[in-house]
Parts: structure tokens; C-alpha cells; sequence
């Protein structure tokens, strides 16, 4: 991979599924830490920053003809976050339709501690690392073996 921005994407992708797998994990155990851990400002900016590389990854990808294996990565980034927010919003249903005078806060709490959204978050995050590793790996194939 000779793009700068194909590894700051690499890095960001493998650290976004780390904290998902440390969180998902944390969370099932502590419930606590991963509600805290979702509030956060660094939650927020790893986020941001993880959908906005997801992105622009593409049009990278693209313009600099690197190979096209690449576009696997944000189209699983940004389609596991789907899944996993309609995870989080059956799971709210489901809540809500127990308790029905549930205050928002509440309810958002509860949905979280759902093991459901634990073990939907850890799986999606360990086969993300493992997906993340062999595209990588197929993707720096050609430049390892041309010397670069």
C-alpha cells in the first residue's frame, strides 16, 4: 500500500475493531464502562473519524488505482454500523414494549445493557479484524512482491 491515507485508514479501521471487541467484551461484564465509553467525547471523535475515512476511502481507492479489494473495508465498517443500529433499535422496541413509560434516558441505557447489542457488537468487531487483516494483507501482496 503506498497511500498514506489507505494506512492512516488501516490504523483507524483496526483500532475502531479493537475498541469494539474491548468495549463489547467490558460491557457484557460491566455494563457501566461501555455506557460511559459510548458518551464519550473520544467515542465521538473515533467515530467521526472512522465513518469519514470509510467515506472518502473509495474515491482514494480510485484515484490513486490501488487495489480494489480496498473498497471491502468501508463497505463493512459502514454496513455494520447499520446493523448494529437496527440491533440497538429492535432491542429498544423490545424495552419499551415491557416498559412503556420508560424516560429517554432510561431507555437508552437499558438498550445498551442488552446482551444482545453486546454480543452483536463483538462479533461484528472480531470478524472486522479478521477481514481487516487478510484485506490488507491482499491488498500489500502486489507492492511486497514488486520490491516496494
Amino acid at each position: 500500500m503506498t497511500s498514506r491515507f489507505v494506512q492512516l485508514y488501516a490504523a483507524l479501521f483496526f483500532t475502531d475493531q479493537l475498541f469494539g471487541i474491548a468495549f463489547a467484551m467490558a460491557g457484557s461484564l460491566a455494563p457501566a464502562i461501555h455506557l460511559a465509553w459510548s458518551a464519550s467525547l473520544g467515542a465521538l471523535a473515533l467515530g467521526t473519524a472512522a465513518i469519514l475515512c470509510s467515506l472518502a476511502l473509495p474515491v482514494v481507492v480510485q484515484l490513486r488505482h490501488l487495489p480494489p479489494v480496498l473498497h471491502l473495508l468501508p463497505i463493512y465498517h459502514l454496513g455494520g454500523l447499520l446493523v448494529l443500529e437496527s440491533v440497538i433499535r429492535s432491542e429498544a422496541r423490545l424495552v419499551q414494549s415491557v416498559i412503556a413509560d420508560l424516560p429517554p434516558a432510561a431507555l437508552k441505557a437499558a438498550t445498551l445493557h442488552g446482551p444482545d447489542v453486546f454480543f452483536a457488537a463483538l462479533v461484528h468487531s472480531c470478524v472486522g479484524l479478521v477481514l481487516g487483516i487478510h484485506v490488507i494483507w491482499i491488498a500489500d501482496s502486489p507492492a511486497r512482491a514488486a520490491g516496494r
